[in-house]
């Protein structure tokens, strides 16, 4: 994961948030604080080695192509320095209760960034796991049973969605699935692609609280 801000603002980017494919990965784009432009890429190490490891030479090249990127990019200057990184990500659902401690967010399961959940994710995890972890100081120690009782929350709210946000990231990041998968969206009928949005999300519904 590698992001960077950008000098703002951009009017197509109000109130939107604008996510452009490549081999390998993928670019958003949106406004934040500040009047900038946050610019977060996700791409696979392979495809960040094709080209010298440096993600400006990546942007020059995966993305040279697309003209909505260059519109946004073109004579912005940086704001915040270098690239921040993290990773390397690793995608899906992990144990949410180990060794007498509890998990939440993206320790206890990433999911890909393309949803913005990452944040409501840890949230709504913190409020299931609150209950458990004032108990848990209150006696000095985590029990197995609310140990357990927290995992499987946390997989009745979790687990679905996150499976689910990571067979749609497959296919984002295979230029031929994405092509494929665009073409058959864009002969759906208007309620499939905010029935698939909804999808992606975790709700209080699901959750118990929060979202």
């Amino acid at each position: 994961g590698l992001e960077r801000h950008l000098e703002g603002p951009y009017a197509p980017l109000d109130g939107a948030v604008e996510l452009h494919l490549f081999e390998g990965g993928y670019l958003g784009l949106s406004h934040v604080e500040g009047g900038r432009i946050n610019l977060a890429l996700v791409v696979t190490k392979a495809a960040l080695a094709r080209h010298d490891r440096d993600p400006d030479v990546l942007l020059r090249c995966a993305l040279a192509g697309n003209p909505a990127v260059a519109r946004v990019l073109d004579g912005r200057a940086r704001v915040d320095g270098p690239w921040k990184s993290v990773g390397p990500l690793r995608f899906g659902a992990r144990r949410p209760a180990a060794a007498g401690a509890l998990f939440v967010g993206d320790a206890a399961g990433t999911v890909d960034p393309f949803c913005g959940e990452g944040m409501s994710h840890a949230l709504v995890a913190a409020a299931l796991a609150a209950p458990a972890a004032l108990r848990a100081a209150a006696s000095g120690g985590l029990s197995a049973h609310d140990a357990g009782a927290y995992t499987r929350s946390w997989r009745r709210c979790f687990l679905s969605v996150t499976r689910r946000n990571r067979a749609i990231g497959r296919v984002l990041e295979s230029p031929r699935g994405s092509r494929i998968g665009l073409g058959v969206l864009a002969r759906s009928p208007a309620w499939v692609v905010p029935w698939i949005v909804r999808s992606t999300r975790t709700g209080p519904r699901t959750a118990g609280g929060p979202s």
